[in-house]
């Protein structure tokens, strides 16, 4: 709306994305998908994506969120082999 880049990398590598999702900003997850954000973007480091730090954080109102929209993966591997 203000011309800001929702696809400004973060510290650690992390995207705007990964840090709403970690936190449990639902409300911002819906924000950037309706913006068209990536939301199936992993770190680059770890290969987590928004949905694995979301639902390691406990954050069901945005594992749920990210579930249902049709552009996430349901079960993405990180660089371990772990899905969420």
């Amino acid at each position: 709306e203000y011309g800001a880049d929702i696809d400004t990398i973060h510290s650690d590598d992390w995207f705007i994305v990964h840090c709403a999702a970690a936190r449990g900003h639902f409300k911002t997850i819906d924000f950037l998908i309706a913006r068209g954000t990536n939301i199936g973007r992993p770190i680059k480091m770890e290969e987590k994506t928004p949905l694995h730090l979301a639902a390691e954080n406990g954050q069901e109102f945005v594992v749920v969120s990210l579930l249902d929209t049709a552009l996430q993966q349901p079960d993405p591997m990180d660089v371990t082999g772990h899905t969420p």
